[in-house]
C-alpha cells in the first residue's frame, strides 16, 4: 500500500511537471503592455480606430513585435476622430478590450500582462505640414513664375490638439524679404483668434537682361536680352517681356548686365508735332481718307488731334501706325 502511494504522488508529479512545461511552450510570457494615456494620431491615418493605436511601442518585445501587432490591429474600437475632436476610453471598457486582445494572443502561445490607465484619451491633431503649404501658397501668389524660398518660418504657440479649423489669410502686399501672415484658427470649445506665421523668404525669379550697353531713347531688339535668373526680394517692378519692346524705347542709359525692368521702357514717339499723317474713316467695306498735320507727338495707340489741310478743321482719331490716324 505504501509503495502505491509513492508510485501514485511520483505520476502526479511527474504529470505536474508535464503540465507545467506544456504551459511555458503554450503560452510565452512578453512581459507588460502598456496602454497610453494621450495618444496623438497622425493626420493621414485612415479606418477605424485600433488597439495596436493605443498601446506604447516601446513596451512590445522586438522578438514577437510582427506577431504581435498583428494580433492588435485586428481588435477594433471606434471611428477615427476627426480633427479637433477626442476619442476617450475608461479604464474599465479597455479592460473588456483588452481581454478579447488576451484571448487572441494566448491562442498564439503568447502571454502578456497590461499596464491600463484609469483613462485614455486620443485625439486628431491639425496637419501642420498642410497649414505651412498653404501658407506657402499664399507667399507665392505675389510672384508669378518665380522660385520662392522660405529661409525661416517662425509659429506662435498653438495647442494643435484643441483646432478644429484654420484659414489662411490674403496678404494685401508682396511680401519682400521679411513677411508676416495671419493665420485664423477656431477651436473646439467655439473661440476664435488670428495668430501671426512670420518669417524670412527669397523670391528668384528669370529676368531679361541686358547683353550690350544702351542709350536712351534708343530701340531694343530681342537678341539684345537674354533671360538670366536673378533675386527679385526686394523688386519693385516686374522684367519687361519682350512683346513690349516693339512699340517701347529704353527711358535711360544701361548697362551691359542690367535687368530691363517694365518701368525703364517708355512707349516709342513715333509722331511729332508737324508731322504729315493720313486721316481716314473705313468701314467694312469701304474707306475715305485725307492728308493732314499732327497736332501733337504720340506713340502707336494714343488718341492724337490732327488739323486737316483741306479745311483746317480738327479731329480727333487713333494712330494705328506711324504716319496713320483712324478716325473711330
Amino acid at each position: 500500500m505504501r509503495l502505491n502511494r509513492v508510485c501514485l504522488i511520483a505520476v502526479m508529479s511527474f504529470a505536474a511537471m508535464l503540465m507545467a512545461r506544456g504551459e511555458a511552450v503554450s503560452a510565452s510570457p512578453l512581459g507588460v503592455l502598456a496602454i497610453r494615456p494621450n495618444v496623438m494620431l497622425a493626420p493621414e491615418g485612415v479606418g477605424s480606430l485600433r488597439l495596436v493605436e493605443l498601446v506604447d511601442p516601446g513596451t512590445i518585445p522586438p522578438a514577437s513585435r510582427p506577431e504581435v501587432l498583428r494580433h492588435l490591429e485586428a481588435i477594433e474600437l471606434t471611428d477615427r476622430p476627426a480633427m479637433g475632436e477626442e476619442r476617450s476610453f475608461s479604464e474599465e471598457g479597455l479592460r473588456d478590450v483588452v481581454g478579447e486582445a488576451n484571448r487572441r494572443l494566448e491562442a498564439a502561445g503568447l502571454s502578456v500582462e497590461w499596464r491600463i490607465p484609469h483613462r485614455s484619451t486620443v485625439f486628431m491633431q491639425t496637419d501642420r505640414t498642410k497649414v505651412e503649404a498653404a501658407i506657402r501658397a499664399e507667399l507665392t501668389r505675389f510672384c508669378d513664375a518665380c522660385d520662392l524660398k522660405v529661409n525661416r518660418m517662425d509659429w506662435p504657440s498653438i495647442e494643435w490638439r484643441d483646432v478644429v479649423s484654420w484659414r489662411v489669410k490674403p496678404l494685401a502686399t508682396r511680401p519682400r524679404g521679411s513677411f508676416a501672415v495671419g493665420l485664423e484658427i477656431s477651436n473646439k470649445d467655439g473661440r476664435s483668434k488670428t495668430v501671426m506665421v512670420s518669417g524670412l523668404l527669397m523670391m528668384t525669379q528669370a529676368v531679361p537682361v541686358l547683353v550690350r550697353a544702351v542709350g536712351p531713347g534708343e530701340k531694343l531688339l530681342e537678341q539684345d536680352l537674354q533671360m538670366v535668373m536673378r533675386d527679385v526680394t526686394y523688386a519693385t517692378d516686374s522684367g519687361a517681356r519682350f512683346g513690349d519692346l516693339a512699340h517701347s524705347v529704353v527711358s535711360r542709359g544701361l548697362a551691359a548686365g542690367d535687368v530691363l525692368w517694365k518701368g525703364l521702357l517708355r512707349r516709342e514717339l513715333v509722331l511729332k508735332f508737324g508731322d504729315p499723317v493720313r486721316v481716314q474713316v473705313a468701314g467694312e467695306s469701304w474707306a475715305i481718307s485725307t492728308d493732314g498735320i499732327a497736332q501733337s507727338p504720340a506713340a502707336v495707340g494714343d488718341t492724337v488731334k490732327v488739323k486737316v489741310n483741306r479745311s483746317q478743321k480738327l479731329v480727333s482719331g487713333i494712330l494705328k501706325e506711324k504716319g496713320l490716324v483712324e478716325i473711330q
